[in-house]
């Protein structure tokens, strides 16, 4: 039987090739990868796995980098495809990890003066994904609202539905119910005036996440109140929007695209407008999943994968 990987240094004998006539040990030490699969082969707690063996995938737009773990590639989607697994090792260490982030809501209408509360981001899932056999796997990436919630984003892994990710609600518009009222979503659209002016409560907390481990977000938008701020703002992934104007709810930080140096921030609330003259208009970011502020279109989501190589 041949030896298992390069070996250095001096150790017990008994392992590997015989020594020199003579000698009681013999040269030699186990590489990284030697103890990996030994650790395997006897049952004992694995680390991390060879170089080169790793899961290996297709489709979106594919980045590379490196962690004190390990090396990762990851697959993004800005638009809705299909995710192909071509090479799946077992073991833990060759488990994935994915992130889906809905549509950003947009405002119900164009409300006059500058009537325009905040809409809530998308709802946002992140976490493992387990081992992903070889197979394709269906995405969808929800488009922002436009007089409209955002749309659903979602993978299809983990179960009969998928991975959902809700899209935002809308922001309330001018001073008359129903329109005031914002809209419930992934994350909670803002209300306008105190008359009802209610907010919009986050949906995505309670969507069934089909998988152990994920990680579930999505916060309520902020009720519209009176002078001199109206206008509630959007809710987000990272936390509820905890006033009127400008004070809209916080996106959440994730490094599966670009790895732990550039980590990227998904769906944050809508600002509002404020009346009469105070115009906060803008659409969401493309794929932060973020809530429009004031009159304004959502932002679409994304859907991202990755694993270690």
């Amino acid at each position: 039987m041949g030896l298992l990987g390069k070996r250095r240094g001096k150790v017990a004998k008994g392992v590997g090739q015989p020594a020199a006539s003579g000698s009681n040990l013999i040269g030699g030490s186990l590489s990284k990868d030697d103890h990996y699969y030994i650790e395997e082969a006897f049952g004992m707690q694995g680390t991390t796995a060879p170089s080169g063996d790793g899961m290996e995938g297709s489709g979106g737009t594919t980045t590379t980098y490196s962690t004190p773990t390990g090396n990762y590639k990851a697959h993004t989607f800005i638009s809705s495809g299909t995710f192909v697994v071509t090479k799946a090792p077992t073991g833990a260490s060759y488990d994935a990890e994915f992130l889906v982030q809905g549509g950003g809501g947009g405002s119900k209408t164009e409300g006059s003066g500058n009537r325009n509360a905040g809409s809530g981001a998308g709802g946002l899932i992140y976490g493992p994904a387990g081992s992903l056999s070889i197979a394709s796997y269906s995405i969808t990436v929800g488009a922002g609202g436009n007089e409209a919630n955002g749309a659903n984003s979602v993978l299809m892994i983990g179960g009969p539905t998928g991975q959902t990710a809700l899209g935002g609600g809308m922001g309330g518009a001018n001073d008359s119910a129903p329109n005031c009222v914002g809209a419930p979503g992934g994350c909670g659209g803002g209300g306008w005036w105190a008359s009802p002016g209610a907010h919009g409560s986050a949906t995505q907390p309670g969507s069934p996440p089909g998988l152990s481990g994920i990680t579930n977000l999505g916060y309520d938008g902020s009720p519209g109140n009176g002078s001199p701020e109206y206008g509630g703002a959007g809710g987000g992934t990272g936390g509820v929007a905890p006033g009127q104007g400008t004070n809209k709810g916080p996106g959440t930080p994730n490094v599966y695209r670009f790895g732990p140096t550039n980590a990227q921030t998904y769906g944050a609330g809508g600002s509002a407008s404020d009346y009469p003259d105070t115009n906060r208009n803008a659409n969401g970011t493309s794929n932060s999943g973020d809530g429009a502020s004031g009159y304004g279109q959502g932002g679409s989501g994304i859907v991202i994968i990755r694993y270690k190589t």
